[in-house]
């Protein structure tokens, strides 16, 4: 993924959103890499609050927990970003045989909850990304 991907995401709940503040941006800074955090799923344009449910655990401190997205939420997020660059990844990962079934992706999407006024652009932006990569 790292060849596409300009930046690092976090999902964190408010804690993590604290406790990672100060490691992120000395991250940034020795890295020359951009993070990004959601707290509690909440994104930009849209909040998808199910993040958790099918991630797998990375590892588990007493103070950290680290979980990475499925492969359907990774292709989930990144197909109603309409960004050029997101839809590399997504193709990135179907050249390496990684493919979600439609009804799962389909099932995911309900879940999404755009901000006021963005409804009807992610529904085209998934509609539209259904039609393409199925």
């Amino acid at each position: 993924m790292q060849e596409f991907s300009k930046d690092i995401d976090f999902i964190t709940t408010e804690e993590g959103h604290i406790a990672l503040g100060d490691i992120t941006l000395k991250l940034e800074k020795e890295r020359n890499v951009k993070i990004d955090m959601f707290r509690d799923g909440q994104f930009p344009d849209y909040r998808y609050e199910d993040y958790y449910l099918n991630a797998t655990p990375l590892f588990d401190l007493s103070h950290l927990k680290a979980y990475t997205l499925d492969y359907a939420d990774i292709i989930l997020t990144k197909c109603i970003t309409g960004r050029e660059a997101d839809q590399k990844v997504i193709f990135d990962l179907k050249s390496r045989g990684i493919t979600i079934p439609k009804e799962e992706l389909e099932k995911r999407f309900k879940k999404i909850i755009p901000s006021k006024g963005k409804e009807e652009i992610f529904k085209k932006r998934f509609e539209n990304f259904l039609r393409f990569y199925y």
